[in-house]
């Protein structure tokens, strides 16, 4: 016969064995998680920048395109189509947008569009040169001129 307390310390190391799994399994788990919390923070943030930035200039291209007349002023862009004009700025961290009847643009209480930290938009002869900045990421592009 088996004496209860050979009994109760293979209970015990049984349990202590398996506690030991439980932990083991639990510490990995843990890690495995902030290393994935890790990996998708610096995507997120990776692609917020170059959404920002590459929708930012798809967005005023097509409002170029749309336009029937375009004027660069020294850090916006007025765009006119029949009576309706729009004004497309950047400030505080934006890129704002606002539409007015007549001949007067303001830059005041305009909706923001995308985050963004500087807009650049020249005229090269017949091209219209597009730039956007949003935190470290940058990007570019040249418009053809109707």
């Amino acid at each position: 016969m088996d004496s209860y307390k050979g009994k109760n310390l293979a209970d015990t190391v049984s349990t202590a064995g398996s506690m030991v799994l439980f932990l083991l399994f639990a510490v990995c788990m843990l890690i495995i998680i902030a290393t994935a919390a890790g990996a998708y923070s610096r995507i997120r943030s990776s692609f917020s920048g170059t959404f920002n930035t590459s929708a930012a200039i798809r967005y005023i291209s097509n409002k170029i395109r749309s336009c029937d007349e375009c004027e660069i002023a020294e850090d916006s862009i007025i765009l006119r189509s029949e009576s309706i004009s729009c004004i497309i700025w950047c400030e505080n961290g934006g890129l704002y947008e606002k539409s007015f009847l007549g001949d007067a643009p303001e830059k005041t209480g305009g909706d923001k569009v995308f985050d963004a930290d500087s807009l650049e938009i020249s005229d090269d002869g017949e091209l219209y040169s597009i730039s956007v900045t949003c935190g470290s990421d940058s990007r570019s592009a040249k418009l053809r001129r109707r």
